[in-house]
């Protein structure tokens, strides 16, 4: 499970920026967290804020990361995506990490991996692991540059390791190629991982019973699913006992998006992996992003503890007062124009949370008290 995610210096992001998973609010809801890697980590985080502010941002920035793990490292200018509004930032390096942990055949493990890079690439790379709640982390390997350093746990020379690595190549890249067995656990961790920028127009594939029952689920009220040459759905018709099968391009954007999902989320609760979904709410029903969430929170659905984060723009989640302040996030941006990631926990003492309870959180988020709101005026100009 995903504990936390850091990093620096990218896209809207000029300072350090950290997503935080654990647990902090032990007071209520206390099944919404999972115990893993020795710590009590949540299995849904919301982020809320206004166009522009950087949501989208953060969800890429963790998808760059597992993009230069699993594909390679992009060197040229516009893919380093340094943070442009500043002129020392825009040529500085930028840094990500993360820490998660993975139940293996001897046990629980914490891994910390992360790297530094710069437009002319890799600059700082490492991995660290612990084996209990209160031991330091050991560390697997440190680079820097295109050398590693000799005190290392790879298994195999390090001359070996250093005549393969150059600056557009991270060393976990290479777990295979140089048949380092130590770093596969952590390689398949980030293979794993789903990061939705955007959601992709449904292809056909082959559906099952499951696939309708889901469907169905969420509301939508159809007979069956043909998924062959291309997908149709069959629709009930009146004073006739044979369903129509109508093509996917005559369906609402709130279908097409449901059948997408299908795949994403059916795959993170079998397989435990961790799914980010940018603007889950865009053409969904609230009460079908409540129904989403609640199969994350619901351990007896999901007993492989997949995560789910996701932006979101609607804020009756936050009135449906079926997440905990530790799962709420927002994103803002600052005097600097630089976005800013907090969580709703830092605002224990003010407004809803005087008695200890949540209170009306939607009416709070509009009325400002959290941030995260669009600066708006008048439209006068469309007279």
């Amino acid at each position: 499970m995903l504990i936390q995610f850091r990093f620096r210096n990218f896209r809207s992001y000029r300072g350090e920026s950290l997503l935080d998973m654990r647990a902090v609010d032990g007071s209520s809801r206390r099944f919404h967290s999972i115990d893993s890697g020795f710590e009590k980590i949540l299995p849904v985080v919301a982020i809320y804020g206004p166009n522009a502010s950087g949501k989208s941002n953060f969800i890429e920035a963790l998808k760059f990361m597992i993009d230069n793990v699993l594909n390679g490292v992009y060197l040229n200018e516009a893919e380093h995506c340094a943070f442009a509004l500043d002129v020392e930032s825009r040529n500085a390096p930028s840094e990500f990490e993360v820490f998660f942990s993975l139940d293996e055949e001897n046990g629980s493990k914490v891994y910390n991996y992360g790297f530094v890079m710069g437009a002319s690439g890799i600059l700082e790379e490492w991995l660290n692991f612990r084996t209990s709640s209160e031991g330091s982390f050991d560390s697997i390997f440190y680079r820097e540059m295109n050398a590693i350093d000799d005190d290392h746990l790879l298994g195999i020379n390090t001359s070996d390791i250093n005549e393969r690595l150059n600056s557009s190549v991270l060393l976990l890249s290479l777990y295979d190629e140089l048949e380092l067995d130590i770093l596969r656990a952590v390689y398949e961790w980030f293979a794993g991982n789903t990061v939705l920028t955007e959601i992709p127009v449904p292809v056909p594939y082959e559906s099952d019973d499951n696939t309708l029952k889901y469907l169905k689920a969420c509301g939508l009220h159809i007979e069956g699913m043909i998924a062959e040459d291309e997908i149709r759905l069959l629709h009930k018709v009146n004073g006739s006992d044979e369903p129509v099968a109508m093509p996917l391009e005559m369906e609402s954007s709130g279908t097409k998006k449901l059948i997408s999902l299908y795949g994403y989320l059916s795959y993170a609760i079998r397989h435990g992996s961790l799914l980010m979904i940018d603007d889950l709410d865009v053409h969904l029903h609230p009460m079908v992003v409540c129904l989403i969430v609640n199969a994350f929170m619901n351990l007896e659905m999901n007993p492989h503890h997949a995560q789910l984060i996701f932006t979101a723009h609607d804020s009756w989640q936050l009135a449906a007062d079926s997440l905990r302040r530790d799962e709420i996030w927002f994103i803002d941006r600052n005097d600097d124009y630089e976005s800013q990631l907090y969580a709703l926990s830092e605002f224990r003492s003010s407004g809803s949370f005087i008695n200890g309870k949540n209170g009306n959180l939607q009416n709070d988020y509009m009325l400002g008290k959290f941030g995260a709101i669009p600066d708006i005026t008048s439209l006068d100009m469309l007279e």
